[in-house]
């Protein structure tokens, strides 16, 4: 076991300025947080989140996927390009030839990429005002994402695994021995280790992808979103069990979920004291990392509290997505689609399963884009949510 000592120490929910929307993505610059949601634009706190407040005006695309920092300049990606913060009048400008989604931006002081669904990866080297396709060796173009570190850039992709580049992007080459699923979900690369979640679970390297690892010991989640990092210590968010940390280089797991009321958790990262998590539909939520030496999660040992149904990931999504929802005691549960009228699309689940955490994956054929909901039944329990089908 990692840590031994059991403490109630929890995750506490920041000041909420804003109806529930999925937080996509957080990111941190000097002083500063930042908060981009889906459908909401981008939110800033210089407070640890006390307060919040929203980021300038002429943001067209209010979706925001992803964000970085380079040259001084805020930059976020969205389902319709690149934008470019300008702190003199608190404007957005729109950058770039883009007509694809951004997944993933990464930067360093000289350059910065944009990841696409369907066109691959974006350089500039001129903060962002042209941009070059970057894709000779990259074999699938819907690229998730993107991190940097000082063996090279890294690229997960929808279906054919992670990619290094070492050159700038100039060209890529796969890494994927010993890796286990091809559908990367997140991806986090730093100089000692590289941490990608797959279809089939956590995997790491420590030689920059040249050999994976399998890394699910103590994981009791079938999907990983995302990962961040905090002197030696790496955290995974899962898709419906919270918050996982390692302090082995991501050999063993265990759960730093305690107080957390969502556990889908879309983005985490550290700033200041605190570790920082953004989840679905449920604000922002922050932890003090001096806990990381005395604690050990009370939610390791016990079922879960109550029903929860989370928000499906990815969302929106094309081909597949994951459901996931917890059960404080064995129940019978129905978890069907339906349509915008109401109409039977699938049954996902309709047995007795035992408490705990769930998931369910689907994949829709022949089915066009657009709006469906998901419901789940379990006793007088009846909650449904919306997914988007994105072709």
């Amino acid at each position: 076991m990692l840590l031994s000592h059991i403490s109630f120490a929890q995750w506490i929910q920041t000041t909420e300025p804003y109806d529930r929307r999925s937080i996509n993505v957080l990111g941190v610059y000097g002083s500063m947080l930042f908060a981009g949601i889906e459908g909401g634009g981008v939110f800033v706190t210089d407070d640890f989140g006390n307060s919040w407040s929203t980021m300038g005006k002429g943001l067209t695309e209010s979706h925001i996927s992803s964000l970085t920092v380079s040259n001084n300049n805020l930059f976020v990606g969205t389902q319709m390009g690149v934008f470019l913060f300008n702190s003199n009048d608190s404007s957005w400008t729109p950058l770039g030839p883009f007509t694809n989604y951004i997944k993933a931006l990464a930067s360093s002081d000289t350059m910065l990429f944009a990841a696409t669904s369907g066109s691959g990866v974006y350089r500039s080297t001129n903060s962002g005002t042209s941009w070059t396709p970057v894709n000779s060796g990259l074999e699938d173009l819907w690229v998730r994402n993107l991190s940097m570190s000082n063996g090279g850039i890294f690229a997960g992709t929808q279906s054919k695994g992670v990619y290094r580049s070492t050159n700038n992007g100039t060209s890529w080459s796969a890494v994927n021995t010993g890796l286990e699923g091809l559908w990367v979900y997140s991806l986090m690369a730093h100089d000692s280790a590289i941490f990608v979640g797959t279809s089939e679970g956590i995997f790491y390297s420590t030689d920059n992808g040249a050999m994976w690892y399998d890394g699910d010991s103590g994981i009791t989640a079938n999907i990983v979103t995302c990962f961040a990092e905090h002197d030696g210590v790496s955290f995974a968010g899962t898709a419906g069990n919270g918050v996982f940390l390692s302090n082995d280089h991501g050999i063993h797991w265990t759960a730093w979920k305690y107080g957390l009321n969502n556990g889908y958790v879309s983005s985490l990262t550290a700033y200041g004291e605190f570790l920082f998590a953004g989840t679905g539909q449920d604000w922002i939520w922050r932890r003090s990392l001096s806990e990381l030496m005395t604690t050990v999660e009370r939610s390791e040992i016990q079922s879960p509290d109550r029903l929860v149904l989370h928000q499906n990931y990815p969302n929106p999504f094309n081909p597949t997505t994951t459901i996931s929802f917890s059960l404080p005691s064995r129940s019978f549960v129905s978890l069907k689609v339906l349509d915008v009228i109401g109409r039977e699309i699938t049954t996902l689940v309709y047995e007795e399963l035992s408490a705990g955490d769930h998931t369910r994956q689907w994949t829709p054929s022949n089915m066009s884009s657009g709006v469906y909901f998901y419901r789940l039944q379990a006793g007088s329990f009846s909650e449904t949510k919306e997914l988007i089908l994105m072709r």
